[in-house]
């Protein structure tokens, strides 16, 4: 749900790229899932 907020205006900042990291450290989602989702989201 994050990274479609993040991706609405067509591009991502490296300020949000960061916050999702932090973000999915806390919420203990590993960076390999958050990568598939991104890479589903944008590509």
């Amino acid at each position: 749900m994050l990274w479609k907020i993040i991706i609405a205006d067509g591009r991502i900042d490296d300020y949000e790229n960061a916050l999702i990291r932090k973000l999915s450290g806390l919420l203990y989602i590993d960076d390999f899932k958050v990568g598939e989702i991104k890479k589903r989201l944008t590509g």
